[in-house]
């Protein structure tokens, strides 16, 4: 399969360079290619999931057999083994319908779901993931979100909530270390974690977004989990709107990837491990003086940026604050963010 999803990324560069040796004369005949490649990777992971399922269910009649042969008195702790198998037996079944569901929609570019790691399977398969991810996602106010396939004047009260239920489940489901997220919280929040999971462990995260996540109560799950496991590089501040037209003070956050240790002792994983690997990481949170679009333009500012430091650490806020950097052009309060994570984080104020 990795070599198919090699021959596939060298292929599809060929086609686009227009080369004599390309494979491919036409989208179609790439396209055709990709759904092919689609198919045997989920023919694969159903097959993965069916083996699963044997397992699940040979461990069931094993116990069963237990249960029997102990006179017909069930053991409490066997009764919850076999309740914990058939609810895996469950998730696994249900994993196969939606990837059978999802190789009978590949045919149909209108209907075909659209899921990354297939969609782009060439990156996920030789990078695990994208080198750098940059957006601008929508601002909509949680009142507001409603799913994207049904008409405005059709959505009801239930489909909202349903639909937040998905959202906050997707969440959980690419990062199982996040306990809740607040149900007020604005859409584009969800992009963050999303944005953050299709990154490589080397991947860099930028999106410009509305400030408020960072100063109002639905921003504390986001700012607890970029704390303890990505890098926050930078969060900049600009006097003057990014977009005019926008009717919302909006930031450039600066991420890296997320990064989850494991703490081993005799080859057994300790549960509950508290060992967050990035809270030595210096976070900076700058303020410009000068519209960003004059900012750009000296690449000297950024180099001096990047070169500052924390002198003083662990302190109360009061003495945290003398780590301040002001210039003319831009103010800078780096703070490691073991630092940020101890006293909560609120929005440093930057003028």
């Amino acid at each position: 399969m990795k070599k198919r999803l090699d021959d596939l990324k060298q292929e599809k560069r060929k086609y686009f360079e227009n080369s004599p040796t390309a494979k491919f004369r036409t989208p179609e005949e790439v396209r055709a290619e990709e759904i092919r490649l689609f198919e045997e990777i989920i023919d694969e992971r159903i097959e993965s999931i069916e083996g699963d399922v044997e397992l699940l269910k040979n461990g069931i009649k094993r116990t069963g057999r237990q249960i029997t042969l102990g006179g017909g008195k069930i053991d409490i702790r066997l009764d919850d083994y076999i309740l914990e198998r058939e609810e895996e037996i469950e998730e696994c079944e249900n994993e196969t319908r939606n990837l059978n569901r999802i190789k009978e929609l590949l045919q149909d570019p209108e209907k075909k779901p659209f899921v990354w790691d297939i969609d782009f399977a060439e990156i996920f398969g030789d990078k695990n993931g994208f080198d750098i991810v940059i957006g601008n996602p929508p601002y909509v106010r949680q009142e507001k979100i409603s799913p994207p396939n049904k008409l405005k004047a059709e959505v009801s009260l239930a489909d909202r909530r349903e639909y937040k239920e998905k959202l906050i489940k997707s969440v959980k489901t690419q990062f199982p270390v996040v306990d809740k997220i607040g149900k007020k919280s604005d859409y584009y929040v969800y992009f963050y974690f999303h944005g953050l999971s299709l990154l490589n462990e080397k991947g860099t995260f930028c999106f410009i977004t509305s400030n408020s996540w960072l100063d109002v109560g639905y921003g504390r799950n986001l700012q607890e989990f970029l704390l303890k496991y990505a890098s926050i590089i930078a969060i900049y501040d600009n006097p003057k709107r990014s977009f005019a037209h926008a009717d919302v003070n909006t930031i450039i956050a600066l991420f890296g990837a997320p990064r989850f240790k494991e703490e081993k002792i005799g080859g057994l994983k300790v549960e509950g491990n508290k060992d967050w690997p990035l809270l030595g990481n210096v976070a900076k949170f700058v303020m410009f003086k000068k519209p960003f679009e004059e900012i750009y333009r000296n690449p000297k500012i950024h180099i001096d940026i990047e070169n500052i430091g924390v002198e003083i650490k662990g302190g109360a806020i009061t003495e945290l604050v003398k780590n301040v950097v002001n210039t003319h052009d831009y103010r800078v309060f780096p703070i490691i963010q073991e630092d940020l994570l101890e006293d909560g984080w609120e929005y440093p104020e930057v003028r």
